[in-house]
């Protein structure tokens, strides 16, 4: 998976190093705790990765589970975190990935996606599947 994960990574507008599957495996398997991993994966009709969502469900107090981008709830929470979409399905597939998720509601009651990279076009996409889905939004 790494050599996928970060092939994808170079073709796609959200390369970081806080991205990379370097980063976010050393990340987890130093803060994953209780908390359940949660990544989609998207390929073509080929075969090819398209797609990553990198995220993991934290069960809090009274079993609220919150969905976030792996590497950005700790002590060391990264920076430009993002889904990973290829820059040939960009909008079409992240909009893919959040209806997709949205369908997995009973998995989760709230989604913080904190430290995302900014101009980051998965802002886009969760507003306008947001829209569609009349769900409460918040942007800080």
């Amino acid at each position: 998976m790494q050599q996928e994960w970060n092939a994808l990574l170079r073709d796609s507008v959200s390369a970081s190093v806080f991205t990379t599957w370097d980063w976010l495996f050393s990340w987890w398997q130093t803060f994953k705790g209780s908390h359940q991993l949660f990544i989609l994966k998207a390929s073509d009709k080929d075969g090819r990765l398209v797609g990553l969502a990198p995220f993991f469900i934290k069960k809090i107090h009274c079993g609220i589970r919150i969905l976030s981008f792996i590497g950005s709830d700790s002590s060391v929470a990264s920076d430009y975190l993002d889904i990973i979409v290829h820059r040939d399905v960009g909008m079409s597939l992240r909009k893919e990935l959040f209806q997709y998720i949205f369908e997995q509601r009973k998995e989760w009651h709230l989604i913080v996606l904190s430290n995302l990279m900014p101009g980051s076009p998965t802002v886009e996409a969760l507003k306008l599947i947001r829209e569609v889905r009349e769900l409460a939004y918040e942007e800080q």
